[in-house]
C-alpha cells in the first residue's frame, strides 16, 4: 500500500503511509538514488524499480512491489513528494504549498476585480 490523499467528513485531508513512506533510515539513501533517478527520467521504471529492490536486498530490507513503487513515482512526479530526508517534520508538503500559493494569486485577483467593481481603478 502505497500514500493516497482521502478526504473525509469534514473535508479534511488524511494521508495514508505506505511502503516507500515507512523505509527505514538505512534504506533512505537508496530511496533518495530512485528518486532522483526518476526526476532524471533518463532510465526506464522498471529499472530503476529493480535497483532498488536490489539495494534494499543488500540491506536485509523487503523488496517493493511494483504498484507500490508505480503510485510512488507517479507522486514524485507529481512534486506531492518530497526527496527523502529533506522535508523537516510538520513543514506543508509541496501540494499544500501550492495550495496556498494559489489560493493568494486568487485572493489577490478578486481583490483587483472588487476594486474595479467599485470605481478604484
Amino acid at each position: 500500500m502505497d500514500t493516497a490523499d482521502h478526504t473525509t467528513h469534514a473535508g479534511r485531508r488524511r494521508v495514508l503511509l505506505g511502503a516507500l513512506d515507512l523505509v527505514p533510515d538505512e534504506g533512505r539513501p537508496a530511496l533518495c538514488q530512485a528518486f532522483d533517478a526518476l526526476m532524471a527520467r533518463r532510465t526506464q521504471q522498471i529499472h530503476i524499480l529493480a535497483m532498488l529492490n536490489k539495494q534494499f536486498g543488500d540491506l536485509d530490507l523487503p523488496a517493493v512491489s511494483r504498484s507500490a513503487f508505480s503510485r510512488w513515482a507517479l507522486r514524485v512526479r507529481s512534486g506531492d513528494v518530497a526527496r527523502p530526508g529533506e522535508q523537516k517534520p510538520g513543514a506543508a508538503s509541496p501540494a499544500e504549498q501550492r495550495s496556498s500559493t494559489l489560493r493568494a494569486i486568487i485572493a489577490v485577483a478578486l481583490r483587483s476585480l472588487a476594486d474595479r467593481i467599485e470605481g478604484r481603478s
